[in-house]
């Protein structure tokens, strides 16, 4: 008679997932295995275990586990929520549970898919800005490194909601080099400019440039380019 130990009964259980791609159900379980599963831990806690769902869907993450796993999942990803193939098995068990822009909307995280709508949209914003201010502004094609060309300066213009999971606007894709001399980082609460830094190229040091509280509040090496029009017109 065979003697399962919890290392043979995983490596039972994914021989079938790699099969089947799926927790299997008892009925596909080699002989012996359905029956110590069920003598003790269960499947259900075995799906959880390995990260997987079982055949009906069922999982012992409630929502609050849910919502636990996807915000420190999204810290991963600058403050966005992470696709379903970025989530792995966790994506199944949100895509069941109302979908992965319901939990964005809960969890207030923006999608990947939004952030280019969401460019374009301040790219124009802030065009229409320097031009009021009798700037000469020229729109670039999609594929340039940079957005604008104001008074014939190369103007990138990124722009970000507050993320509560960093506390902290997040601007990611800043790029170093000659291809940028200005990076217009716009601060977005709602449809409104909660605050507008404009911060030369040679100051942007990162890949990944952080607005916090204490930089709006104007502390920081950032808090001086706040509202630095004079720069570019």
């Amino acid at each position: 008679m065979r003697i399962w130990t919890e290392e043979s009964i995983k490596a039972a259980l994914m021989e079938h997932i790699a099969e089947l791609g799926r927790m299997p159900k008892h009925r596909e379980m080699r002989k012996g295995l359905s029956q110590v599963i069920q003598k003790g831990r269960g499947v259900l806690a075995w799906a959880t275990l390995l990260g997987m769902a079982t055949p009906s869907g069922r999982s012992y993450r409630t929502d609050k586990d849910v919502k636990r796993e996807i915000l420190a999942l999204s810290k991963k990803f600058h403050g966005r929520m992470p696709t379903k193939s970025e989530m792995g098995p966790l994506g199944a068990v949100v895509c069941r549970r109302g979908g992965i822009k319901a939990w964005a909307s809960k969890l207030k995280l923006p999608l990947r898919g939004s952030a280019t709508h969401m460019g374009h949209k301040w790219e124009d914003h802030e065009a229409s800005l320097f031009k009021s201010l009798g700037a000469s502004v020229v729109r670039q094609k999609t594929k340039s490194p940079f957005d604008l060309l104001v008074n014939g300066h190369k103007v990138d213009v990124k722009s970000a909601h507050w993320s509560n999971v960093v506390s902290a606007y997040v601007f990611g894709g800043i790029k170093q080099g000659k291809d940028t001399d200005f990076f217009v980082l716009v601060c977005v609460e709602g449809s409104e400019v909660k605050a507008r830094f404009i911060v030369p190229s040679s100051a942007a040091r990162v890949s990944t440039l952080v607005i916090t509280r204490k930089t709006l509040a104007g502390y920081g090496k950032y808090s001086d380019y706040r509202d630095s029009l004079d720069l570019l017109v």
